[in-house]
């Protein structure tokens, strides 16, 4: 039988690959990224949310505008305005059927300080107008389109506005430093025809005013609340990975061999949850493994002595089995044979030695 010497218990330590990341930063990095996704989801909602109330609001306030003027304008006098007026040196006329419809769209403008309304009539050439009444005449001093000005329009929006009434959000653009939207709709003769068109440039920093609002506001809140979350996560994991921490420590000094580690802090509480648990278990763990290391000991002393014993015995059949032993084994049998069948002769033998 072989029998191998165990001389103790190799602990093998296998040293973890990859940067460390304790628990604590783990619940920050987790809670602080859950956060910051439902903080942006959140605000995008309202965002688009605010500003589509908004851009509905102007729609409405735009649309309604636009009927209100067109209906306030004679088409037939209109017409024979473009027609029989003539344009003076200062662009406009002295034709008091154009200071009249002036009249009625400053009014307009008053009213609502966003609107800058004028009429216009479709051109001979593709995407032409020919602007004939603005409420900007009125002004001090006077801006805007004058009587009889063209213009090659770049998209077909006011003559889609001849058909009916049509708003413009999404076409925004940017004059003297203010963002400006736009809305067309048809002017009608007495007969029901369609016979110019109403335009109204509409102010378009209600919506982006709104806008700015939301972003000024959800900033800091964005801010604050982030903060409370930081710290409150902060205490929160310091609070729960406590235990934690302290039954690394302890698993630590087991594994070093040092089984008189305390474990009851970890299970004395007065409200058990997990941890607890573990606690309770990982004491009678360690009881468990301190006794069997205590066993496995005595084991090796029983499996030391044995291989001792054996080393002797196999000494002691090594010496018997050499050939000087065997010769003194075999004179020896011979001597004692000899004394037995001549026993006077032996004692001569030895008495001539004397």
């Amino acid at each position: 039988m072989v029998v191998a010497r165990v001389s103790g218990t190799d602990t093998a330590e296998q040293t973890p690959t990859g940067h460390f990341i304790s628990l604590r930063a783990k619940l920050l990095i987790g809670f602080t990224l859950i956060f910051s996704l439902v903080f942006a989801v959140a605000y995008y909602w309202f965002y688009t949310y605010a500003s589509g109330v908004a851009e509905a609001r102007l729609t409405d306030a735009l649309h309604n505008a636009l009927v209100g003027t067109a209906a306030g304008i004679d088409g037939d006098e209109l017409v024979a305005l473009l027609n029989e007026a003539e344009r003076n040196e200062e662009g406009y006329t002295d034709d008091p059927r154009y200071w009249k419809i002036a009249e009625w769209l400053h009014t307009v403008h008053e009213l609502d300080a966003r609107a800058w309304p004028y009429t216009y009539v479709e051109g001979d050439e593709p995407r032409e107008v020919i602007y004939v009444v603005s409420s900007g005449a009125l002004e001090d001093p006077p801006w805007g389109v004058k009587f009889k000005d063209t213009e090659i329009t770049t998209t077909t929006n006011m003559q889609v506005g001849l058909r009916q009434p049509s708003t413009f959000l999404d076409y925004t653009y940017e004059w003297e430093g203010t963002e400006w939207v736009s809305g067309y709709g048809p002017i009608y003769n007495a007969e029901g025809e369609v016979v110019a068109g109403i335009g109204i440039d509409y102010n378009f920093d209600y919506v982006l005013a709104v806008r700015n609002e939301v972003r000024n506001r959800a900033i800091p809140a964005f801010l604050i609340t982030y903060s409370v979350l930081f710290i409150s996560v902060w205490l929160l994991s310091n609070y729960l990975t406590r235990p934690i921490k302290r039954l690394t420590r302890v698993a630590e000094r087991i594994g070093e061999g040092d089984y008189t580690q305390d474990v009851s802090a970890l299970t004395t509480t007065r409200f058990p949850d997990e941890i607890t648990i573990l606690g309770r278990v990982f004491g009678s763990m360690t009881r468990k493994v301190e006794r069997r290391e205590v066993q496995l000991k005595e084991r090796v002393m029983e499996l030391e002595i044995t291989l001792d014993l054996q080393k002797r015995d196999q000494q002691v059949r090594e010496i018997v089995d050499t050939d000087f032993f065997q010769d003194l084994q075999s004179k020896a049998r011979e001597m004692r044979s000899r004394r037995h069948r001549h026993p006077h002769d032996v004692v001569e033998s030895a008495g001539a030695n004397d």
